[in-house]
């Protein structure tokens, strides 16, 4: 039952609200608060508490929640003779309805879901299937990554369904579901202690999403690289697989700073973190027909040269010479590490050195960690390779669509 009202409760609340996401900048000017300018934190904590209540604007522009690409429609169906999108959607609604023909390109999109905070888990399913079930004319796939370590075991236990279930059977099952694990951490998954849990979370999984259970792939791995790490590991799946795809899916089980580290609170951290997952509640297929990837914003207060020389720019160095990436002194900085890439940029990806890679996350656990750097690593990735990336609170002017037919 509980979890049928987590999937209610977000498919409504999807449902009744306006897509947008986050300009910092533009939320303090437009409501003149008493914030500074690149307080980004601040400005987000802002509407966490008070903003949302209102319902105030948090982005000058916002994405038009639509499929319907009629420029699409009209080329891939031969239509010549239509020339604006108001005669083309009611030649759909009269003719191209019943004749079923394409009115947007279809993709073939893999999605990779690093899980590694369990008690959000049924969350991040819903966001998914719901992200399926509003774009449903592409292909999918999933891949996720189950980091192990004892923290994430015992959190695994709740699933005591597992009863019944021989625990040999299981460890010898699970073996060949394991990534990247050393022998102290293969000990850990075929123990009888948790072989048998495991086992049935895998099965839970291949069948909570909206696909059939052979395009879901579930992975065990060790617990490294924080929000990097898993997609790391499930990059390196993708490329075993050697399937083609058009555009990768990349989410991962956050909750955002909360508690004493949080400077503003958990109720921050959680609006940080629905900002983030913003992209997974529009229709992505007339976008990704001219777009090489989607975030959700920009962070402003990253524009600050003093604060980006203080905290990335030695980090930055480090791994640019590491990954042999060029140097650019400008591109578009797109915050998060959760975003819809192509198929180019998983292509540079699989090239990096993980085992260094790794090796630096690891260190940078104590201090401000070199996953954050990825941040804003993995835009410039895009811009160095000539991608053009959308940001959502930084839509073009003068495209609204008028028309949503799904």
């Amino acid at each position: 039952m509980k979890k049928i009202s987590i999937y209610v409760g977000f498919f409504v609340c999807c449902m009744v609200t306006h897509i947008n996401a986050f300009d910092c900048m533009y939320y303090i000017e437009k409501h003149n608060l008493a914030i500074p300018r690149y307080g980004f934190g601040a400005a987000l904590d802002h509407f966490a508490k008070q903003g949302s209540r209102e319902g105030l604007q948090t982005s000058e522009t916002q994405i038009d929640n639509t499929n319907f690409d009629w420029e699409y429609y009209v080329e891939h169906n031969g239509l010549i003779e239509i020339k604006s999108e108001d005669v083309a959607y009611d030649h759909y609604q009269r003719y191209g309805k019943w004749q079923k023909l394409a009115y947007c390109k279809q993709f073939d999109i893999v999605i990779l879901l690093h899980l590694y905070d369990l008690d959000i888990m049924d969350e991040m399913i819903g966001r998914i299937n719901y992200f399926i079930k509003n774009n449903p004319l592409n292909t999918y796939r999933i891949k996720i990554n189950v980091p192990v370590d004892a923290r994430i075991l015992k959190e695994i236990s709740f699933y005591s369904g597992a009863t019944g279930i021989q625990a040999a059977d299981a460890a010898s099952f699970l073996r060949d579901k394991a990534a990247t694990l050393g022998a102290e951490h293969k000990e850990l998954i075929v123990s009888p202690d948790y072989s048998p849990i495991l086992y049935n979370m895998y099965h839970y999984l291949q069948k909570a999403f909206l696909l059939d259970q052979a395009k879901i792939q579930v992975v065990f791995s060790e617990n490294r690289g924080m929000d990097i790490g898993g997609f790391f590991v499930l990059c390196d799946e993708l490329k075993k697989e050697d399937k083609p795809f058009d555009f990768v899916v990349k989410v991962h089980t956050k909750k955002g700073p909360s508690g004493p580290l949080s400077p503003f609170g958990e109720q921050f951290g959680q609006t940080w973190r629905l900002c983030l997952l913003s992209f997974l509640n529009i229709k992505i297929n007339k976008v990704l027909r001219t777009y090489d990837s989607i975030y959700s914003c920009k962070i402003n207060i990253m524009d600050d040269p003093a604060r980006e020389d203080r905290l990335f720019i030695e980090k930055n160095r480090e791994l640019f010479d590491l990954l042999c990436l060029s140097k650019h002194n400008q591109y578009d900085f797109c915050g998060g590490t959760m975003f819809i890439a192509s198929h180019d940029f998983i292509n540079c990806i699989q090239k990096w050195d993980k085992a260094r890679l790794y090796f630096l996350l690891e260190k940078g656990r104590t201090v401000i960690g070199y996953e954050h750097v990825f941040e804003r690593l993995f835009g410039y990735v895009n811009a160095s390779i000539g991608q053009k990336a959308l940001c959502l609170d930084f839509m073009p002017r003068g495209s609204r669509v008028k028309h949503d037919i799904t």
